[in-house]
């Protein structure tokens, strides 16, 4: 059932975050959907995993728990979801599921904060960002690097391609193509959020 609406996490645009404690199956999901099913088919057809399909019907169910529950969300070529009118970002981690919705670019990725992400590191960071890393700033960084390529998916390769470098309040992100943007990590109880934008 939806948790938490923030609207104000991001004062500087008209940005709003919702979340989705996901302790429903498919099946519950696709009754708060009342959508005869057919999403619920949708989903087993996209996806192999029910873990999957439960985060992409909660994502759907929480969309109706905003203002803009008559909207589709629609994807881009490049797997980027969109509204009609306006920007979202998805992200979910074990039992949870947000959204973010803007009248700008928005990128947004959470995470557990027990999550190790040290062990794969190499995987997402480049080599300067690897020395003397914590555990907790893997974890930062790894968060931080996929709100990155979700705000922008056609800037970056992988999240390697990303560097991201801790400032006072936020982390600067730059491109390889030189363009750069902004990330923020909010702490919200188990789960960390991040956030980017221009």
């Amino acid at each position: 059932m939806p948790q938490v609406c923030f609207k104000d996490i991001d004062k500087i645009r008209d940005t709003e975050f919702y979340f989705w404690h996901i302790e429903e199956d498919c099946d519950e999901l696709s009754r708060l959907i009342d959508d005869n099913s057919m999403l619920l088919t949708e989903a087993q057809a996209k996806f192999k995993s029910v873990t999957r399909q439960r985060e992409w019907l909660a994502t759907r169910a929480l969309l109706l728990q905003t203002p803009y529950k008559g909207d589709t969300i629609f994807y881009h070529t490049n797997g980027q979801p969109y509204l009609e009118k306006r920007y979202i970002s998805i992200s979910h981690t074990r039992d949870f599921v947000a959204i973010a919705i803007s009248e700008s670019p928005i990128g947004i990725d959470i995470e557990h904060k027990g999550r190790n992400a040290q062990g794969v590191a190499g995987g997402f960071l480049q080599q300067q960002e690897l020395d003397n890393i914590t555990a907790e700033e893997a974890l930062n960084l790894w968060i931080i690097k996929e709100a990155a390529f979700k705000y922008a998916p056609e800037k970056a390769a992988t999240l390697k391609d990303i560097r991201a470098v801790k400032n006072d309040i936020a982390y600067s992100i730059t491109y390889p193509d030189g363009s750069t943007a902004k990330c923020f990590i909010l702490s919200l109880g188990d789960i960390l959020l991040s956030y980017c934008r221009v």
